[in-house]
């Protein structure tokens, strides 16, 4: 179907080629906000890793998509932590993706890895994509995480007017936990507490 498809190694001035693919799929498929410099920083920050594996595919030498992870050593077995996997979206459902992780995988196989794993967005799309390449939703661990900063306008986040840690101490005043008037003792050398969110979701697909 793509006669002049290739896929190689990706090099370090492949990435400045693969942002506007990133920036294009994730800012008009999933209504991302990503720029030219976060991009760039995301991509480059995994492909200069040291156990980092990264391929590109090109189509008559113009990038075509990337796909991007790398090896995890544990006690009993090597694992590849798949990061990204992106077809640019005149490529997709074409089969153009199954094709390049059937590469990946070969690849990550010849290097020794027991197993890959990944995160993916939990929904209908995501669940379909990966299933169909053999993943399973991994039910023995979930993803947790914390917020340490209030990010003005940020999706999720909670967002109060004036200092955080001013807004801590109305919260606990509310609650009884600062003690009426007076300011809550934080014990050990921490600095003041910020307002953040707790959410935890499952981890999804690993095989």
């Amino acid at each position: 179907m793509f006669p002049n498809m290739t896929c190689r190694v990706m090099e370090e001035r492949d990435v400045d080629r693969v942002v506007p693919l990133y920036i294009g799929y994730y800012n008009a498929c999933e209504n991302a906000e990503w720029t030219e410099k976060t991009a760039r920083t995301r991509i480059h920050e995994v492909w200069s890793r040291e156990s980092a594996l990264c391929l590109i595919l090109e189509d008559g030498g113009e990038p075509a998509g990337f796909v991007m992870g790398y090896f995890r050593q544990y006690d009993d077995l090597v694992s590849y932590d798949l990061d990204e996997i992106l077809v640019a979206r005149a490529y997709q459902g074409k089969g153009v993706g199954t094709c390049f992780f059937g590469l990946i995988e070969r690849e990550i196989r010849a290097q020794g890895a027991a197993m890959i794993q990944l995160l993916a967005v939990n929904d209908a799309m995501h669940d379909h994509f990966y299933g169909k390449l053999g993943f399973k939703n991994c039910s023995n661990l979930v993803l947790k995480s914390k917020w340490r900063r209030i990010v003005p306008g940020q999706k999720g986040t909670p967002e109060r007017k004036g200092d955080p840690f001013q807004a801590f101490l109305f919260i606990l005043k509310r609650s009884g936990a600062g003690g009426g008037t007076h300011p809550p003792r934080f014990s050990g050398a921490c600095c003041p507490p910020v307002l953040y969110r707790e959410s935890c979701s499952q981890v999804s697909n690993t095989v």
